[in-house]
């Protein structure tokens, strides 16, 4: 068993990768630092996939951890995710642009792809959030509370839904035009007062 912590060798010790987990958070808490990657045998262990290879035993692995800095991280999640905002406006202007010139499947194209990167944002601000123990609920932009927004958000995509399947190309075209621009500068807002808490 061979265990690396940030690429140095360590004393760490467990049966389970769950039980070598432990011991590093163990030993990085001190410092202020968390686990953030975790890779056995050279293969990196996705957080989604942590309860599957929890009990793996890791008596003739090798396991690499890496640690990093929660405020530095939360940061630069959320300094990733500004740029994907402005790219985001682009995207629901030419999903408009193709809808109105009668090009569905380009415009499902671009819908599919703002959908994700909407997705992404929310994500990397309730993950940095839990992250850093940061309230939410005492968040606000624009005098808005964070709830709200994310309500509005939720709102929006519900009915980007609703009007593809009524097939509304024009009311699509409209609100992803009118509506979702504002709604990309108000959530530009949101990650830099939060970025700027760190």
């Amino acid at each position: 068993m061979a265990i690396y912590l940030d690429d140095e060798p360590t004393a760490l010790t467990g049966d389970d990768l769950a039980s070598v987990l432990v011991s590093a958070r163990k030993q990085v808490q001190p410092d202020g630092r968390v686990v953030v990657e975790i890779q056995v045998d050279g293969e990196a262990v996705a957080a989604s996939e942590l309860d599957k290879f929890a009990s793996l035993p890791v008596a003739d692995r090798e396991v690499r951890l890496y640690s990093a800095d929660p405020k530095t991280l939360g940061r630069q999640t959320l300094e990733q995710v500004r740029p994907r905002l402005a790219e985001v406006k682009q995207i629901q202007e030419q999903a408009a642009e193709h809808l109105q010139q009668d090009q569905g499947t380009e415009a499902m194209t671009n819908v599919r792809d703002m959908i994700e990167i909407w997705l992404q944002a929310q994500q990397a601000v309730l993950h940095t959030a839990v992250l850093l123990e940061v309230d939410l609920n005492e968040l606000e932009v624009d005098g808005r509370p964070f709830q709200e927004i994310t309500n509005e958000l939720l709102e929006k995509l519900q009915e980007v839904k609703t009007l593809l399947q009524n097939q509304d190309s024009v009311g699509l075209a409209d609100t992803l035009q009118y509506e979702w621009p504002a709604l990309a500068d108000q959530w530009d807002r949101l990650l830099a007062s939060l970025i700027a808490r760190f």
